[in-house]
């Protein structure tokens, strides 16, 4: 059964076999966006991917996942995202304005962008999961059942003073989705019951920005990441994470496809979102939701910088609402 449990995180037989599986490149990756007679080539990727500042990686996945929209796939994009996948994995929150991990789920989904329906090796899907989707609950982020704040989630304060918990963290929502899009029907209850099971203020502040502000997505109205960033305070909480906006749905060599918008459909399964409006209106009650504000009160900025997202909250999801 896939759940997330706090200080369970990522596999390391399972990151093993994926970085065991996938070689190092024989040539260095190119850039995706070149005006002159030279390509730039991340030849810093050709090294010990430890030692390779995350801010020059972030800036690699950016090229993947820009130059797999624009241009379609390319086999050094390809090679390169499978290369660094497993090895990264345990830096996947290192921080340099995002988190890595919201760029290497972002470069997965322009690789897998109809599921996983073809294995590169047989249990591949259950060792990305068991991997890359798991994250978030690494032991080093969690204690006691509670965050270490400044770990995951929300780094920094605003200008204004606050940590801005009325949005969802890049590195939450971008795992949120790629464990609603690539777990299968049967798996998505058990998984949404044990986030909702975590009892971490912030954790709980982060489901109902996020759950808020996905709303539109569950019920079908934005289909695709390049919708989901709302500009702060309008619109509902922004679900977007880094590079998010460049994920249109359709990572094909099409040449017409940005003249002529070809609808790739939806980027969750249609029974996966059923699945976790079910899930979420059997688990929230007012009872709930009013437990988890008694909770945010040890945080006076979590209660206050929600504002009205845990009424709308409990209105969207409660089962007695």
């Amino acid at each position: 059964m896939y759940q997330w449990v706090p200080g369970e995180g990522y596999d390391e037989a399972a990151r093993s076999r994926l970085a065991a599986a996938f070689p190092q490149p024989r040539e260095p990756m190119g850039e995706a966006w070149f005006m002159s007679a030279e390509r730039k080539m991340f030849v810093n990727l050709t090294g010990d991917l430890n030692t390779v500042p995350v801010e020059d990686l972030i800036e690699a996945f950016r090229e993947i996942i820009s130059g797999m929209r624009c241009f379609g796939p390319a086999p050094d994009w390809i090679e390169w995202f499978h290369y660094m996948l497993g090895r990264l994995i345990p830096r996947a929150h290192d921080y340099h304005l995002s988190y890595l991990l919201e760029s290497l789920i972002g470069g997965f989904i322009t690789q897998y962008q109809d599921g996983i329906t073809a294995e590169p090796y047989r249990g591949f899907r259950d060792d990305v999961l068991n991997s890359l989707g798991r994250c978030m609950m690494d032991a080093n982020y969690w204690s006691d059942g509670r965050i270490v704040v400044g770990e995951i989630l929300h780094q920094g304060v605003w200008p204004n003073g606050k940590w801005g918990w009325f949005d969802a963290s890049g590195d939450f929502s971008a795992s949120m989705f790629f464990c609603l899009k690539y777990l299968r029907a049967e798996e998505i209850g058990p998984w949404l019951k044990s986030v909702f099971s975590i009892a971490c203020p912030h954790w709980r502040a982060q489901v109902i920005a996020w759950f808020v502000g996905a709303h539109k997505v569950l019920v079908g109205e934005l289909q695709q990441p390049e919708e989901f960033s709302a500009p702060r305070g309008k619109g509902g909480p922004a679900i977007g994470w880094e590079d998010s906006h460049c994920l249109d749905g359709d990572y094909s060599n099409n040449p017409t496809k940005h003249v002529i918008k070809v609808d790739p459909g939806h980027f969750l399964p249609a029974a996966n979102r059923r699945l976790a409006m079910e899930t979420a209106k059997s688990m929230i009650t007012q009872d709930v939701v009013t437990e988890w504000l008694i909770s945010m009160q040890e945080f006076s900025y979590l209660e206050s910088e929600l504002l009205y997202l845990p009424e709308e909250f409990a209105a969207l999801y409660g089962a007695d609402g």
